[in-house]
């Protein structure tokens, strides 16, 4: 496995998050770094330790495992003697832990507002579904037709998210059929 050469754009709590970065004008020999991570719930930093003249980091799984899942604007500081400057900034996202109790839940958003239309689609009686919202409005406040036609705009997404999994996996189109010919 290959370590980043920068904070990953998606990291996953309780796993090791590992990634090094190198800054010709500060290198880690002179300089200390330390990478602080914060949104509206949550904020933690991370301290980079020296490996050559590059910034190495490693936050063991234990210390992952409690960060609270969501979209976090991170930012680099490096100081030497009195001087501390932010040299680097973005955004990560970070995944539930899948290991943690209540976090079994691997849907996309699509997927969950097209299941929860669906049931209600079969079933308005569907509490469940009926109290999911949608835009802001609970399901049992749009018409069906209304419904139908989101429906199909979630199926085709979701069908996407598919198609790109399976893209991703390696596994090819599935509406594909790949012959091949010997001679024998």
């Amino acid at each position: 496995m290959t370590i980043p050469t920068q904070v990953p754009e998606e990291l996953v709590a309780g796993d090791t998050w590992q990634w090094t970065r190198s800054l010709a004008d500060y290198p880690a020999g002179t300089w200390t770094g330390v990478y602080y991570f914060k949104n509206a719930i949550a904020n933690f930093s991370a301290s980079a330790t020296q490996s050559g003249t590059d910034f190495a980091v490693t936050v063991a799984a234990a210390t992952t495992a409690s960060k609270v899942a969501g979209t976090y604007r991170w930012l680099l500081s490096v100081t030497s003697g009195g001087v501390r400057k932010t040299v680097e900034e973005g955004w990560v996202t970070i995944e539930p832990d899948p290991a943690a109790a209540g976090n079994a839940d691997f849907r996309t958003p699509a997927r969950v507002m097209l299941e929860n239309i669906e049931a209600y689609l079969v079933d308005p009686t569907n509490l469940t579904a009926a109290s999911f919202a949608l835009a802001g409005r609970s399901l049992s406040r749009w018409s069906r037709a209304d419904l139908l036609v989101e429906r199909d705009k979630l199926l085709a997404e979701v069908r996407a998210e598919d198609a790109n999994a399976r893209a991703d996996a390696g596994l090819g189109n599935p509406r594909r059929l790949y012959v091949r010919f010997d001679r024998g």
